[in-house]
């Protein structure tokens, strides 16, 4: 930039010093000087504005890009705040289930169902599985004679009962919740022969 005025400024004196000898070709030449002079400058001036915007085109996209990965570092950051918060609760979930079975409302309770069924040759006994089912067991005193010939009707007599009381353990789930601040969502319920085989099983969901 600097010998480019130079040059400018070289060829203003020059334009000076031949005006002042009042030669008129040599007019003629300064007169071209000057307008080659005057295209410098232009030129100079364009090549100087098109400089600045390259730079300022530069840092536009220097800033931009700067954003983008700012923005994303921020949205990986979201992420795994709320994957690591959704780890805490389900945590903090699955310790409040443990908790509430070393609880004496926890014996209480099965006590209480199990007096309810052993008239009708049952046992029963709670149970959990993950940080969000609760699971009543249900076990026969005596063995049940199963077989090819009345497994299925016995299904059908099953699934039924399910049907049939299905909003009473819904509406279990729901109590459990409430009562013991617990975050169940599944209700289990199994039917045991007296020699541990499952016979049946269904889940019952809050949702």
């Amino acid at each position: 930039m600097k010998k480019k005025l130079y040059t400018l400024l070289l060829c203003l004196v020059m334009s000076c010093t031949v005006i002042s000898c009042g030669d008129k070709d040599q007019d003629d030449d300064n007169t071209k000087v000057s307008e080659e002079s005057s295209k410098k400058s232009k030129k100079s001036k364009k090549d100087k504005d098109n400089a600045e915007e390259g730079e300022d085109s530069e840092d536009k996209e220097e800033k931009e890009n700067k954003e983008d990965k700012e923005n994303k570092e921020d949205k990986k950051d979201n992420k795994e705040s709320k994957k690591e918060n959704k780890k805490e609760n389900n945590a903090e979930a699955e310790d409040s289930l443990k908790a509430w079975f070393k609880t004496d409302a926890r014996t209480t309770l099965e006590d209480q169902i199990n007096k309810m069924f052993n008239s009708q040759g049952l046992s029963f006994a709670l149970d959990y599985k993950g940080n969000d089912t609760l699971i009543y067991n249900y076990t026969y005193t005596n063995q049940m004679d199963i077989n090819d010939t009345n497994k299925d009707s016995l299904k059908t007599y099953f699934d039924d009962s399910m049907k049939t009381n299905n909003d009473t353990f819904v509406g279990e789930i729901k109590n459990f919740n409430t009562a013991y601040n617990l975050s169940l969502t599944t209700l289990q319920i199994n039917y045991i022969n007296a020699d541990g085989t499952l016979i049946y099983s269904h889940d019952f969901n809050a949702n």
